[in-house]
Order: structure tokens, then C-alpha cells, then sequence
């Protein structure tokens, strides 16, 4: 049996509806508070014990947003796994050993099997998160908090990709401010 929210909640035999001031109680102003709250880990937990049955249609949209800011989250924690696993593929190419000409990406070969991914679809995710890491904090940081969803970010890397780090250091600037309330085609210009 597992542990929800409400398990310490005795709101169905009493009707008291009450709880210490600005604490959630029922399980739709927890939906309601998962939904506006940072994501991170101990949000994750409490989210994962939410009851879908016990949800008002309004709740359920509130942990359907909940649980997208936690994607994000997520997303934007693999970014970072993501860059250094490609960092560290670049710093160990045994170019010193007389192997000049080495073209196999191992880091892109790694990366698709644990994540069952096809090697084109690994090598994208690699470059979108070594571009991200390198070029692009500020959207990080908004992914991290689950402001915007991991293809807006995406959709950032491929708008400037053919740009200078300062030219696209700039666009990052001038879209930032607008893209947690954009949809992915608003963030990418289609």
C-alpha cells in the first residue's frame, strides 16, 4: 500500500478542512501548491504521492503541471550529465597514442545504449546539451526550475546555431524573458 498525501489528513471524518496557516490540506491545494512550487527532489517525492482519484478536474490540471515542471527539472539534470559525458569523450581521445584520425564518438555510442536511443537521436542530445552547458545559463537555469519545457531550450540551441557565441548570447538575451510563457513554435519562431 502506498503512503499519499492525505494520509495524515483526517478531513473525510472530521469535514475540518483546516490545517496550520498556508499549509496545504486537501489533496487539490496540494496540487495546487506542486504546481507553483520549485521543483527538486523533495517536491518530486511529495508529488509522487499525490492520488489521482482523490482530484478535482482542476487539481488533476495542477499536478498535470506539477509533474511538467518536474520533467523539466529532470531534463534539465540530464543536460548536465549529458555535457560532461561528452566533455569527458573530447579530453580522452587518444589523440597522444598516434591515433590522430580517431572518429569514434564513444561518449554518443554510450549515451544510446543506456537510454535506448538511436546514435543520430544520442548525438543530437550531446550537442543540444553541450550547447546549452556552454552557451546558454540563462536557459538552463530556466529549464532547472521548470519555467520552460527541455524542447524550448532545444529550440534555443537550434535558432542560434549558425551564431557567434556573443550573437547568440544576445538572442538568448532577448528571449528570455518571454519564453516561460511561450509555446515551444513561439520560442523557436515557427
Amino acid at each position: 500500500m502506498q503512503a499519499t498525501l492525505l494520509d495524515h489528513d483526517d478531513t473525510a471524518t472530521t469535514g475540518d478542512t483546516t490545517g496550520p496557516p498556508g499549509e496545504p490540506v486537501t489533496a487539490d491545494e496540494w496540487a495546487a501548491h506542486l504546481a507553483t512550487a520549485a521543483p527538486g527532489p523533495q517536491t518530486a517525492a511529495m508529488l509522487g504521492l499525490l492520488e489521482r482519484g482523490q482530484l478535482s478536474t482542476t487539481g488533476r490540471i495542477d499536478a498535470l503541471k506539477a509533474w511538467e515542471r518536474h520533467t523539466s527539472w529532470i531534463q534539465a539534470q540530464q543536460v548536465g550529465l549529458l555535457a560532461d559525458i561528452e566533455a569527458d569523450a573530447l579530453d580522452a581521445r587518444p589523440d597522444g597514442m598516434g591515433w590522430a584520425d580517431y572518429d569514434w564518438d564513444f561518449a554518443c555510442e554510450d549515451v544510446a545504449c543506456a537510454l535506448k536511443l538511436s546514435g543520430n537521436t544520442a548525438a543530437e542530445r550531446l550537442a543540444v546539451a553541450t550547447a546549452l552547458e556552454g552557451r546558454f545559463p540563462t536557459t538552463v537555469g530556466l529549464l532547472e526550475r521548470g519555467e520552460i519545457c527541455y524542447l524550448q531550450a532545444k529550440a534555443v540551441t537550434e535558432v542560434t546555431g549558425t551564431l557567434d557565441p556573443e550573437a547568440a548570447g544576445r538572442v538568448e538575451a532577448m528571449v528570455v524573458a518571454k519564453m516561460p510563457g511561450q509555446s515551444v513554435g513561439q520560442t523557436g519562431g515557427r
